[in-house]
């Protein structure tokens, strides 16, 4: 626990238990879901969709940001003739 049950039932002025700790996961909770809720609704809906993040742009870095991303090499897994082993190499096609 976080929160020693020595200090929370002093705090609390009698013996802590399960209901207790409920309710201050439910109180958190709550005001978690309601910041969330508050920092949302201050942002502008056109300036949050124009906004690249960062795994779409690969990097924090706001200069690569709007720089056009290379495609991805394809990966196949082929097995060479002369290859006794069970796992398969990895070649780029």
């Amino acid at each position: 626990m976080l929160i020693e049950g020595t200090y929370f039932a002093q705090v609390l002025g009698h013996p802590a238990g399960p209901a207790p700790y409920l309710k201050l996961v439910w109180l958190a909770t709550s005001v978690g879901i309601v910041a969330g809720a508050v920092g949302s609704s201050l942002e502008d809906e056109e300036r949050v969709r124009r906004r690249p993040t960062a795994a779409a742009s690969g990097s924090g870095s706001s200069a690569t940001a709007n720089a056009p991303r290379k495609p991805k090499a394809a990966v196949t897994t082929e097995r060479s003739p002369g290859s006794s082993s069970s796992v398969p190499e990895a070649s780029t096609v």
